[in-house]
């Protein structure tokens, strides 16, 4: 065969296909990491964690998101919205001594927390409320479970939200983002257990004066 070789070199070709196949697995055996470094990259990631956990300040000033747990051992700053779920929990509540510097913390309908002020310099618009505390008698008491709680655990005491609602007392229920009934501010109801005691008082002192005026 003039102009071109007498017989293919496919074994010469073949014997370089198999190098560059020996290189390339070379290759990316080089680019990735050995057992070692592995273990090196580990541990430094764990650092890294470490670092973040036991800091003393975490400051953020967008949003948060927790999708599983998170330590934070001293201030959490955050300048947006913190997202925890399953929840956020504190470690050392329990065991926390009572005292009066500690407020109660409420969480509004679209789930962020809060104290409820007391004081005057907080309030406006006070009036005298004409509670008409006799209605809350008309409640019942239920028993309940809730609809995802172990029903092996003992029933919880309570009332039925919309039956507040019903018997006039609108100002104890809470609703969620969406404006759907959630439940009750059980801490609020002391307001009307002292106008319901306030108007029992009352009414006995009023049967007391009728007798009195009768000689009996």
């Amino acid at each position: 065969m003039s102009g071109g070789y007498k017989q293919a070199p496919t074994d010469d070709f073949n014997a370089l296909v198999q190098l560059l196949k020996k290189h390339s697995t070379q290759i990316s055996e080089l680019e990735r990491p050995t057992g070692s470094q592995l273990n090196q990259t580990v541990k430094t990631l764990q650092q890294l964690v470490d670092g973040l956990i036991h800091q003393t300040d975490i400051n953020a000033t967008g949003n948060a998101t927790i999708g599983g747990e998170a330590t934070i051992g001293g201030t959490g700053s955050f300048g947006g919205v913190l997202t925890a779920n399953p929840g956020i929990v504190s470690t050392d509540a329990r065991t926390r001594t009572g005292g009066s510097s500690l407020a109660g913390i409420w969480a509004d309908g679209a789930g962020r927390f809060q104290i409820n002020p007391s004081a005057l310099r907080f309030k406006t618009g006070i009036e005298t409320w004409d509670a008409h505390p006799e209605r809350l008698l008309e409640l019942r008491s239920v028993l309940y479970w809730l609809i995802d709680q172990d029903q092996s655990e003992p029933k919880q005491p309570g009332f039925i939200a919309e039956e507040l609602i019903a018997a006039g007392f609108p100002e104890f229920v809470f609703y969620d983002a969406a404006g759907e009934v959630q439940g009750i501010n059980y801490d609020r109801i002391v307001v009307l257990l002292l106008e319901l005691l306030k108007y029992e008082d009352a009414r006995i002192a009023a049967i007391e004066k009728r007798l009195t005026d009768g000689g009996l």
